[in-house]
């Protein structure tokens, strides 16, 4: 029994392979925003404290 690869066959692989390959990288993308957001993060800056003295 003999077996072909049908260019339809090649499409199907194909296109397996592209939505393989948008799902990592929407997956990469949500992960890299997520770690980027938390080191954009403003704080407020510590102020240091005054130490009055009364003579």
């Amino acid at each position: 029994m003999d077996s072909f690869v049908t260019f339809r066959d090649l499409l199907e692989i194909g296109t397996f392979l592209i939505s393989l390959a948008t799902f990592i990288t929407s997956l990469y993308k949500k992960h890299g925003n997520r770690n980027h957001k938390k080191k954009k993060e403003i704080t407020a800056p510590e102020v240091p404290q005054l130490v009055t003295v009364i003579l």
